[in-house]
């Protein structure tokens, strides 16, 4: 009886401790993989670390040799070269200029010639160069253990000289920079190979060069290798962008065997794709499993507390795992967070420069239309008389008219810096005595070296637009055109016409020059409020997307065909209408002029004295005050006296309108002619009421002003 129950014991014990053991080596199991997929994610990050640190160099150093090379071609001095090579020279060990005929024109560094030739030939099959950029090919081995990586670019200088730069990048530095600090414990490390399998770059130097399993077998082929693993792993690298293996490998510098725990990526560098290598030794993870599992055999007692300190370990990393996970999660949020307030930042800073061009338009426009009345009532003064020289009437017929462009663009201006610009005024354009006008004075702006040609249709057509919106498109394009050419030989052509469209009829522009042209990311962004390709200071970055607006509100279209070296075409479309009146001021009726007595109130002294002078010229009384307290004590002493009151809206204590209100309350019946430079009427009429009997629009000319008073004439 005490001999079976204590084969039960045993029995039981035996049957707890294969319990035990079980759990403990399913535990250790799933430890020893949870381990080794572990350190492989931590071998991934290193990889993927190491690919976009070598596609991050390549690509700075091929903008950088972009950027240089045009500077050293066009000095076509060592000086330059050795500069560059002294700045690069822990990456590059050669830069060399080929003429036409790729024979070397200057170098600095080691000499490649027949490589540097190679190097050009090869480029000229590749797309990219052939579209003028710089390229960077494949590795070339340049000695044993020794690969050698050639940018090419292709350059034309000022002069017309055309060169082919090549530079040489040492492969070796490259790894011994970027890639073999990274270690991946003690002793492994990490590598890189293109697709074929090449060895590019290896701690081992004499492994360069090689074929990872070709070339092995043949270096090595007295020893008898067994490279079927390597060969498998090969040709999961061509297929799979990125994996994992524990591989029966080599020890390259020692040829002995080894078991590795590796990872592996691609890395894309310029049009290659080369795969990077993370290599681990198994014995560095496997050391502490392997003591673990000792000691489990040697005792069953001690098996359960294992666990625990296991499970404990287990759920250490785990939480250290989570831990990372949500502090990575919390950065990444972080970095959106701060990108989306950065770009929040930007929207505010663009509107508050558009916001400072509103201000600064409105204050000129006001200004401006101040200075711009005189020269308009004085030009007609001149016009008006018999004994006018016929050559100087012809001038400053032209100085009047060129004030009036000069007023509208001032308007167009404060309309595309407005928020709300109904406002604006559209009228029936004869666009072909437009583009006359305006070519007229592109042509004596144009430079010797730049020619016009015009091909403009005899049609009289009208737009319906901004009366100076076609000046404003030829000068702004012109002046593109005239920066794009710069001393070079050119030509602006120009021509105009009817054009059949699906809807109908359109009138078409085309303005074409042989300047430089743009690339496919300048064409898309020209439009672009403030974007300029200009110097700092040569370019507000405004004028195109003005017109872009202009036109849009005329409900025509503008579009753009350019390549660079190949000049530029703009095409635009512009809807037609009918021939209508236009007129240039805002009252409320209309009849005959009885007037005889004007009191004058303008606080600017250049406007209130041609007001004076134009009108008495016309035979009127006239009385002028300089603020509406003077005009105030004048109306007190004498109000009948007074026919109409012209009044400036902009004065010094209150504003026009109040002043009105000031002289309806003193029960003063004259007629009150409003002037401002603002072209807000509806606003205007609104705030004064029955007070004011019309309304004038700076810069104001006399006929303007005989016609309101005709009107305003009971």
């Amino acid at each position: 009886m005490h001999k079976k129950r204590l084969l039960r014991g045993i029995a039981a014990g035996l049957g707890f401790l294969v319990l035990l053991l079980t759990v403990n080596f399913w535990i250790f199991k799933s430890y020893r993989e949870h381990v080794i997929q572990m350190t492989q994610d931590n071998l991934m990050v290193t990889a993927k670390s190491t690919a976009n640190s070598l596609n991050l160099f390549y690509k700075e150093k091929l903008e950088e040799f972009s950027l240089f090379i045009p500077i050293a071609a066009e000095n076509a001095d060592e000086i330059y070269l050795k500069s560059y090579i002294e700045l690069n020279k822990d990456y590059i060990s050669s830069i060399e200029l080929l003429d036409e005929n790729k024979k070397v024109f200057s170098f600095s560094g080691i000499s490649y010639e027949m490589e540097a030739k190679e190097a050009v030939n090869k480029a000229l099959l590749n797309a990219d160069f052939r579209e003028g950029k710089a390229v960077l090919l494949e590795p070339v081995l340049t000695g044993p253990g020794h690969f050698t990586q050639f940018m090419v670019s292709e350059v034309r200088t000022t002069t017309g000289r055309f060169f082919y730069a090549v530079a040489a990048i040492n492969t070796g530095e490259v790894y011994k920079k970027i890639v073999q600090p990274i270690k991946a414990g003690k002793s492994g490390y990490s590598m890189v190979k293109d697709l074929s399998g090449v060895i590019l770059m290896h701690p081992t130097e004499d492994q360069i060069g090689l074929n990872a399993v070709e070339g092995r077998l043949e270096k090595y082929k007295d020893y008898n290798l067994d490279l079927t693993g390597l060969k498998g792993l090969i040709k999961r690298q061509q297929d799979n962008d990125e994996g994992r293996e524990i591989l029966d490998s080599y020890w390259w510098g020692e040829l002995t065997k080894a078991k590795k725990v590796l990872v592996y990526t691609r890395a894309h560098v310029g049009d290659q794709q080369w795969i990077v290598n993370v290599t681990l030794n198994y014995k560095e993870i496997e050391k502490p499993l392997g003591q673990a599992a000792r000691l489990n055999l040697l005792a069953a007692a001690i098996i359960l507390v294992l666990f625990w300190l296991f499970l404990y370990y287990y759920m250490k990393q785990e939480n250290q795992t989570r831990s990372m996970e949500i502090e990575v999660k919390y950065l990444r949020e972080l970095n959106s967070t701060l990108e989306e307030l950065r770009q929040k930042e930007e929207q505010v800073r663009h509107g508050s420069r558009l916001w400072e061009v509103g201000a600064l338009s409105g204050m000129i426009n006001h200004e401006f239309n101040n200075y711009l009345t005189p020269i308009l009532i004085y030009g007609e003064l001149i016009l008006g008389e018999t004994c006018v020289d016929p050559a100087i009437r012809e001038n400053v017929a032209e100085m009047v008219q060129s004030a009036k462009r000069a007023a509208e663009m001032t308007k167009e201006l404060a309309s595309f810096t407005r928020k709300d610009s109904a406002g604006e005024k559209l009228v029936a354009v004869n666009v072909k005595e437009q583009l006359e006008r305006s070519l007229r004075m592109v042509k004596k702006l144009l430079p010797a070296n730049i020619s016009l040609k015009k091909e403009i249709s005899s049609e009289e057509c009208y737009i319906k637009s901004g009366e100076t919106m076609i000046s404003q498109i030829i000068l702004n394009l012109s002046t593109n055109a005239i920066y794009a050419m710069n001393d070079k030989q050119g030509r602006i052509t120009v021509s105009a016409g009817l054009v059949e469209k699906s809807g109908g009829q359109m009138y078409g522009i085309t303005f074409g020059d042989t300047g430089t042209g743009m690339s496919d990311e300048v064409k898309a962004r020209i439009f672009d409020p403030f974007f300029t390709t200009k110097e700092e200071g040569a370019g507000t970055g405004l004028g195109l997307s003005v017109i872009k607006g202009l036109i849009e509100k005329a409900d025509g279209t503008i579009s753009v065909q350019s390549e660079s070296d190949k000049g530029t075409v703009f095409t635009i479309e512009l809807p037609l209408c009918q021939k209508e009146e236009q007129t240039s001021w805002f009252c409320r009726n209309g009849k005959k002029n009885g007037f005889k007595r004007i009191l004058v109130v303008e606080d600017q002294e250049g406007v209130g004295k041609a007001l004076v002078k134009g009108l008495e010229k016309r035979k009127y009384k006239v009385q002028s005050c300089k603020n509406p307290v003077e005009a105030l004590g004048v109306l007190r002493k004498d109000a009948k006296g007074i026919d109409v009151i012209l009044t400036d809206y902009s004065l010094p204590d209150m504003d026009g309108i109040e002043f009105a209100g000031l002289v309806r309350c003193m029960g003063i019946d004259a007629k009150i002619l409003l002037i401002t430079a603002a072209d807000n009427y509806e606003s205007l009429w609104k705030k004064a009421g029955k007070n004011v009997d019309g309304i004038l629009e700076k810069p104001v000319a006399m006929i303007q002003i005989e016609e309101a008073l005709e009107s305003l004439s009971s």
